[in-house]
């Protein structure tokens, strides 16, 4: 790779880090108080138990960073954490809604009532 191309994916790579320390930022300053200590004590305590867990030795660094990476995570499954994320669910209809919404009704339907075996394929 040439020097020019390295120095545009550093730059690049600087950038979305930037981007995504203004969204945490941005994210954590819309909270109230109440819920920002909530967010901290519970991303810290996971952080914790999840390092423990893993048998990690290494020093935990200070809240605010423990706190920054998990909305930052947060932010890679935001249908996860909508109260946190503002995730709203698409609208549109997709295939497998459209295919989920017609067979619905007759899934419904069969709810309850045992249904006869395929003799064919499944033998006793």
């Amino acid at each position: 790779m040439t020097d020019a191309l390295m120095a545009e994916i550093a730059r690049n790579i600087a950038a979305n880090d930037r981007r995504r320390a203004e969204r945490v930022k941005d994210t954590l300053d819309g909270l109230s108080a109440r819920e920002r200590a909530l967010l901290r004590e519970a991303a810290v305590m996971g952080w914790v138990r999840g390092h423990w867990a893993a048998g990690g030795t290494q020093r935990a660094p200070a809240d605010s960073a423990i706190v920054a990476e998990v909305v930052d995570a947060m932010f890679a499954f935001p249908e996860l954490y909508p109260t946190v994320t503002g995730y709203v669910e698409p609208t549109e209809e997709t295939p497998v809604k459209r295919w989920w919404n017609r067979v619905q009704p007759r899934h419904r339907a069969r709810r309850g009532v045992r249904l006869p075996r395929n003799r064919g394929l499944c033998r006793r």
